[in-house]
């Protein structure tokens, strides 16, 4: 059968084009059959991207990491390209590559091509992977050992570990609290009728959402990403309710045998309360974002504890988390969150000072000139949840207004809301000793 069939017909819908005239992009949204989105970032003459996130991603395990493997194997050979590297290989000789990824919410898949010219092509390699994946005995044997390597590199690389441990710790006992990436006895288990059955019932079944930046026509692009795959069901109302907050567990600390400590501090946070979001990424990006930051000046300019900080503010369908993200010496985990605590109550009762908040503005304005310059950037910032949830409140325009209308009123709200003594989680990888950590962090103090 032919990619595009003739006799298949796809409704449309979409609102008028917004002109982002500082970045030189005309972003279209739409839905396709009126309840899939899609989200066209055009940049006339600019590389194409295109990313498939497919409502698939690990809180939908049967097992754990089933999605996974499944993205794994979306990629290890098909009809026509009976292996990984002739699926590849055909890409790269046009300039162009194919990936995937998954994550508590999504299976993506993505392509993305130098000229314009070669789309039709690449399309039918994308059409390939999505939906004519051999299941080959073989493939998913050698998918099998390689995520079996992925589970030690993720381990061994603690870092990555600790995200892992942090998401199991912040979403416990919810269908978000699970390692993506499954167990090694998990991953072992997993047959062939297993991955089959997850592909037909859950990976081609639940909503897909379709995100595309570059040298594209719309209609064509629609029509035809419409044609490659269509589902039914809308994510309009796939995540009616909020995750619950269950805290039985406040601390996880995976055990290592030497003095280094990877540690996770954060705070459970309301998803569809949009319009906290500028305000919990202002005070992310001012204390845990690049070298200028507040804790890199505390924590290592003056103190020489840490080597680097990440603060970051994640924003899901139905769930949220605001982190900071650091390592350090065992001996100096303690000292290190009661500075990181110590900062985070002064946030509380004074909010940012003026200078330092009209710093933050800038940066993370400025910023995005430098960010979003290539096909994939854009395409990725259309596939978050909160964009998909919010388009027009995250339309980068639209965001970049929210963040200059944020006040020092506004910053000390959303932190006595957050950063309180019955809403914290502290993940960990070090020794032992580390169970001994105390956090001390006072209930929210009202807005003065």
């Amino acid at each position: 059968m032919s990619l595009f069939p003739l006799f298949l017909w796809y409704i449309i819908t979409h609102k008028d084009m917004q002109k982002l005239t500082k970045y030189n992009v005309n972003f279209f949204q739409g839905k396709i059959n009126e309840n899939i989105p899609y989200f066209l970032s055009q940049r006339p003459g600019q590389p194409i991207h295109i990313r498939a996130s497919f409502v698939a991603g690990s809180r939908f395990d049967t097992i754990p990491g089933i999605a996974h493997f499944l993205e794994h194997l979306l990629l290890a050979g098909s009809q026509k390209y009976p292996d990984k590297r002739q699926l590849t290989v055909n890409l790269e000789n046009i300039g162009g590559s194919i990936g995937g990824s998954t994550n508590t919410d999504f299976l993506t898949i993505y392509l993305e091509i130098a000229e314009k010219k070669d789309l039709s092509f690449a399309l039918g390699i994308f059409d390939e992977a999505i939906n004519h994946s051999l299941f080959d005995d073989k493939a998913i044997e050698t998918e099998r050992g390689a995520i079996l390597a992925e589970l030690q590199m993720r381990y061994h690389n603690r870092s990555i570990w600790v995200m892992d441990i942090a998401n199991r710790l912040i979403y416990q006992k919810t269908p978000c609290g699970t390692i993506t990436s499954g167990t090694e006895d998990s991953v072992k288990l997993i047959t062939r009728a297993d991955l089959i059955n997850f592909y037909e019932t859950i990976f081609k079944i639940n909503p897909v959402s379709w995100s595309i930046s570059g040298d594209v026509d719309e209609k064509e692009i629609i029509e035809t990403l419409g044609r490659l795959h269509s589902t039914k069901l809308s994510l309009d109302k796939m995540f009616d309710l909020e995750l619950p907050i269950i805290r039985e567990k406040t601390t996880d600390l995976e055990v290592f045998d030497d003095n280094k400590a990877d540690l996770y501090f954060g705070f459970r946070t309301t998803p569809r309360n949009f319009s906290e979001a500028p305000s919990l990424d202002i005070i992310a990006s001012y204390l845990a974002q690049d070298r200028g930051c507040k804790l890199q000046d505390e924590l290592r300019y003056k103190r020489g504890l840490i080597y680097s900080c990440q603060g970051s503010n994640f924003i899901s369908f139905d769930s949220g988390d605001w982190y900071i993200k650091t390592a350090c010496l065992a001996e100096n985990v303690q000292e290190v969150l009661n500075i990181i605590i110590k900062e985070l109550e002064e946030i509380k009762e004074n909010g940012l000072p003026e200078e330092d908040l009209r710093l933050i503005k800038n940066k993370l304005i400025k910023n995005n000139i430098v960010k979003m310059q290539t096909a994939q950037s854009w395409a990725i910032k259309s596939a978050n949840p909160a964009f998909i949830s919010a388009p027009e409140t995250f339309l980068i325009d639209n965001y970049e207004r929210e963040i200059e209308q944020v006040t020092p009123e506004s910053i000390i709200e959303v932190a006595n809301r957050y950063f309180t003594s019955n809403n914290w989680y502290l993940a960990m990888c070090g020794p032992k000793s580390l169970e001994n950590i105390n956090i001390n962090i006072r209930p929210g103090i009202k807005q003065k």
